[in-house]
């Protein structure tokens, strides 16, 4: 039977000039959060006053730039994964993004774009829905699908009614 190797199993550790450089070389390739990077910091075996350090001089040095790196983010999750607003700010928050980074990045996303997008993923949901469903029920499909992408509700009904799938008031039923 084959042993696992040391690498998998223990973390390797690193000293101070070795890990800065070989984040620096990361974050040379892409953008990445700082607190990602800090993360990778203390799994190397840096000190946490060591890994700030780090992540200072990665930031005066240009590496690391939360605005840069909140734009991108946003940028490919909208236009890769067709993730909306909600779920993108909701991510950045969670990667410890300042507020004003995120609200930088959420503009920079076209409304007209935004919106567009959206009625594509609801063309591309309801199409893959069950035939048998009544409209009250794709309605309420189509409704959490886009909520869990991250839609904003408001934008999800317009959408909807604009598909045709909306009571004559105007609003999805919810049943």
């Amino acid at each position: 039977m084959k042993s696992k190797s040391s690498s998998t199993t223990t973390p390797k550790h690193h000293d101070y000039n070795t890990a800065l450089k070989r984040a620096a070389a990361m974050c040379a390739r892409s953008e990445h959060a700082p607190r990602d990077i800090y993360t990778r910091l203390i799994k190397w075996g840096i000190e946490a006053n060591q890994a700030q350090s780090i992540i200072d001089q990665l930031t005066d040095n240009n590496f690391l730039d939360v605005n840069r790196y909140a734009c991108a983010f946003a940028k490919d999750k909208f236009s890769l994964l067709g993730w909306g607003r909600t779920k993108i700010t909701f991510m950045l928050q969670q990667k410890s993004i300042p507020q004003s980074a995120i609200n930088q990045a959420i503009s920079l996303i076209d409304d007209e774009t935004y919106q567009e997008r959206l009625l594509q993923l609801l063309r591309n949901k309801e199409s893959s829905l069950d035939a048998s469903q009544t409209p009250a029920q794709v309605r309420v499909a189509l409704l959490r699908y886009a909520t869990s992408r991250g839609y904003e509700l408001p934008l999800v009904y317009r959408c909807i009614q604009q598909l045709g799938i909306a009571d004559d008031d105007g609003t999805p039923q919810l049943d």
